[in-house]
């Protein structure tokens, strides 16, 4: 049925208006639906531009950074980073590195510090825990709420050092030789310049300190407005690849010493 002018008009009912006064009647709704289809013509080609909504900013256009100027900023960025959270993959296998992945918060004011999960391989299985670092200690729980004392975090694996002020990212920013620009890339929604270049094997080796890296390809992604932070860095390690994502940059949050 159709629901017209408040009155139920069924199919087949005989009506007592004339055909040129029914055509009349309904030329009013045929007009509503073509000024409605055409709404949502406009409407999509509106949002074909992006997912950011009416509010969201155009995509940089024009040049791209240079390489020199761009590197610069985001060690300056990084070195004076004191609080991040970072995802840390290794995907495949590095030698001697224990680690699969580390989800956490990292900080390095008032000390370094961090706390988060991490997947790690003990004797040939992976198995997931739940971590806290301060004062260069290492808790670890891996069930239950007790954490244990796992001694100095670096004989393990000691996630704090990404935000270490002299040996951590800003510095292996700053030492990635032949750095170029290779274009721009959307991530999360952070307009970024994708950059690559060689980090030398002393350097990223804190990230995985029993390695013995040589010098190493990588490439990594700085946002392109102020402050130029890092966002993502994928070093390839023979035929696996280690990769950090950032995020909450400067966002402080609370690390409790286990036990206090």
């Amino acid at each position: 049925m159709l629901r017209m002018t408040g009155r139920t008009v069924r199919y087949g009912e005989a009506s007592a208006a004339s055909a040129p006064a029914r055509i009349a009647a309904r030329t009013p709704v045929r007009v509503a639906v073509v000024a409605l289809a055409g709404m949502l013509v406009l409407l999509a080609g509106c949002s074909s531009g992006g997912s950011g909504g009416s509010g969201a900013s155009a995509a940089p256009k024009g040049p791209l950074p240079s390489a020199a100027t761009l590197q610069a900023e985001a060690t300056a960025a990084t070195k004076n980073l004191h609080d991040v959270d970072v995802d840390l993959e290794v995907d495949g296998t590095v030698p001697n590195l224990p680690v699969k992945s580390i989800t956490g918060y990292i900080t390095n004011q008032p000390v370094v510090a961090a706390q988060g999960n991490a997947d790690v391989t003990v004797f040939g299985s992976e198995v997931q825990a739940r971590f806290v670092v301060q004062d260069g200690i290492l808790w670890a729980r891996m069930s239950g709420d007790k954490y244990s004392d796992m001694g100095k975090a670096a004989d393990t694996y000691d996630p704090s050092i990404i935000l270490d002020p002299d040996r951590g990212l800003g510095n292996i920013v700053a030492k990635i030789r032949d750095a170029k620009v290779e274009g721009r890339e959307n991530i999360d929604g952070i307009d970024t310049v994708r950059m690559s270049g060689i980090v030398p094997g002393p350097v990223i080796g804190v990230l995985a300190p029993k390695s013995h890296l040589g010098d190493l390809p990588t490439t990594f992604w700085v946002q392109e407005a102020a402050p130029h932070n890092l966002v993502s860095a994928h070093v390839a390690v023979g035929t696996a690849t280690i990769s950090i994502d950032l995020s909450q940059w400067g966002v402080k949050q609370t690390i409790t010493k286990p036990g206090s």
